[in-house]
C-alpha cells in the first residue's frame, strides 16, 4: 500500500495514510492524515484478506473483541470500526506507544540464550504437539513471525523474573519470612 493511499472503513469514512507505524507478522499499522486514529491492516503471506468468508470471521472477531469488558487502565487500542473489503480495523491513536521491537532491540540475556539454543520454541512445540503434525506445523509458523516471537520472548523474560522473585523469599500465611527485591 503507498502512503497517501485512502482506505475507506465499514461506516464510509475515509482515512488517508501518511506514515508506516510499524510491520510485523500481523499486519502493518499506518498512521492516518487525521492524527486522532491509526489504521492496522491484517496481511497473509504479503498480502490484504478479501475473500467473504475471511472477511466475516474476522468482522466478528473484532466485534466481540470491542465489547470484552476491558478496564480503562489497561494500556490498550480498542478497533473502533472494521475495515471495508480488507481484513483490519480503525482504532483510537495509541499516545505514547512504542512498537514491541524498540523494547527488544535492547541487549538482554534472551538474545543470548535464543543464540545458544537456550529458547527453543520449536523443539517445545514439537513436543507439546508430537500427536498432533497440523496443529505444531501451525504453532511452528506462527511462532516465526514477529509478533509471537515478541510475545514470548517477553513471556520467558517474566517468568524468569518471577521465577526469581519467588525464589528469594518465602511466604508463611501472609507473613514475610525474607523479602529480597
Amino acid at each position: 500500500m503507498e502512503l497517501e493511499e485512502e482506505i475507506i472503513d465499514s461506516e464510509g469514512n475515509i482515512h488517508k495514510i501518511v506514515e508506516v507505524l510499524g510491520k510485523g507478522g500481523q499486519g502493518i499499522v499506518y498512521r492516518c492524515l487525521d492524527k486522532d486514529v491509526d489504521i492496522k491492516v491484517v496481511l497473509r503471506d504479503g498480502d490484504f484478506v478479501k475473500d467473504k468468508e475471511s472477511l466475516k470471521q474476522y468482522e466478528k472477531s473484532v466485534l466481540n473483541l470491542s465489547f470484552k469488558p476491558i478496564e480503562r487502565h489497561f494500556p490498550m487500542s480498542i478497533p473502533l470500526v472494521t475495515l471495508r473489503g480488507k481484513q483490519g480495523y480503525v482504532m483510537k491513536m495509541a499516545e505514547g506507544y512504542e512498537p514491541l521491537k524498540t523494547f527488544l532491540k535492547k541487549p538482554s540475556v534472551l538474545e543470548n540464550e535464543e543464540k545458544d539454543g537456550i529458547f527453543r520454541i520449536n523443539n517445545a512445540i514439537q513436543e507439546l504437539c508430537k500427536d498432533n503434525h497440523h496443529m505444531a506445523l501451525s504453532l511452528s509458523y506462527y511462532s516465526q513471525t514477529q509478533g509471537l516471537r515478541s510475545r514470548l520472548k517477553i513471556l520467558t523474560h517474566l517468568a524468569k523474573l518471577l521465577f526469581r522473585l519467588q525464589r528469594g523469599f518465602s511466604v508463611w500465611g501472609l507473613e514475610f519470612k525474607q523479602c529480597v527485591l
